[in-house]
Formats: structure tokens, C-alpha cells, sequence
């Protein structure tokens, strides 16, 4: 018994390391802004930044996300805005600048 948890909590752990390391968002919103945030090639950063901008920015403010009407709190648009400006980085440095423009607008 007193190895079942830790054992669990070892497996849970890794479970979710290899969730992420698969292209899937985790749920949690922060989870998934440091998901998207941290990718480490630039190739493969705009993609999951996407994502994420599609997930969480509400519709009022151009999302495609329907049922995301509206700012939950001071984390979710403080999350969507430091996103945003990543994925205009990340435009720019891959030189789409339009795309970069558009976000910035």
C-alpha cells in the first residue's frame, strides 16, 4: 500500500508528459498556454499558438471557438493576450508578416 501511491502518482505524471508530447492541448487553459508557449521549433510553434488562439479567444473578439462568449477572468485574457503576441513573434520570424499584422490588429 504505501508504494501504490507514489507508483500512481508516477504513472499520472508520466501519462500527462506523454499526452503533451503527442499534439494534443491539454484542458487546463494555463496548461495549454505553456504547452503552446513552449514548443521549442519554430516550425512546429505556430500550429499549437493556433490552436490555442482558436480555443480560448472569445468569439466578440474574432474566435471560432462558439461556446467561448467573453473573458472568464484576469488569467484567461492575460493568457490570450501574451499568446497573441507570441504567435505575431512567431509570424514574423517565419516571415508571414500579414499574418503577424492581422494578429496585431
Amino acid at each position: 500500500m504505501k508504494t501504490l501511491a507514489p507508483s500512481l502518482l508516477i504513472w499520472l505524471t508520466l501519462m500527462v508528459f506523454a499526452h503533451a508530447r503527442d499534439g494534443v492541448p491539454p484542458t487546463s487553459m494555463l496548461d495549454h498556454t505553456k504547452w503552446a508557449r513552449e514548443t521549442p521549433d519554430l516550425s512546429s510553434k505556430i500550429e499549437p499558438l493556433e490552436k490555442f488562439m482558436s480555443a480560448y479567444l472569445p468569439r466578440e473578439e474574432g474566435g471560432t471557438n462558439s461556446n467561448m462568449k467573453g473573458y472568464g477572468d484576469g488569467s484567461h485574457a492575460l493568457a490570450v493576450a501574451g499568446c497573441a503576441w507570441e504567435l505575431a513573434r512567431a509570424y514574423v520570424k517565419a516571415g508571414q508578416e500579414d499574418e503577424a499584422l492581422k494578429i496585431i490588429d
